[in-house]
C-alpha cells in the first residue's frame, strides 16, 4: 500500500492506495481509500492483465466434483463476482464452472 500525493476529496484526510497483484508481479487493479471518512475511489484496473471473456476454453483437464463441491464453488465464485465485478478472471472461472456438470456422489 502506498500513499498518493493528493488528499481525500471529501474530508482532506490521507489516502492509501490498495492494489491487487496477479502472481505478485503485475498490478491488476488499484483504488484509493480514506480511512478517516471511508471514501474510496472507483477501481482503476489494467485491462492487459485480464483474460478475454470470449476465449473460454481451458487447457486444464476437468477435476471430478461432487454435487456439494460444485455448489460450494459456484456460490463462492458468484459471491466473488459480486464483490469484484471488474475482475474478469472471476467471471471467467464462474462461466467455466457453470459449463460443467457435477458428478453425483454415491
Amino acid at each position: 500500500m502506498t500513499t498518493p500525493d493528493r488528499p481525500c476529496p471529501t474530508c482532506g484526510g490521507e489516502l492509501t492506495t490498495i492494489s491487487s497483484n496477479f502472481e505478485g508481479l503485475v498490478t491488476d487493479y488499484s483504488y484509493w481509500v480514506c480511512h478517516s471518512c471511508d471514501w474510496h475511489s472507483d477501481p482503476f484496473y489494467y485491462p492487459e492483465t485480464q483474460p478475454k471473456l470470449e476465449n473460454l476454453e481451458t487447457s486444464h483437464p476437468d477435476v471430478p466434483l461432487t454435487k456439494s463441491e460444485y455448489d460450494y464453488l459456484k456460490d463462492l465464485l458468484a459471491g466473488l463476482a459480486i464483490e469484484l465485478p471488474f475482475n474478469n478472471r472471476v467471471q471467467h472461472a464462474l462461466i467455466l464452472l457453470e459449463r460443467r456438470s457435477p458428478i453425483q456422489a454415491f
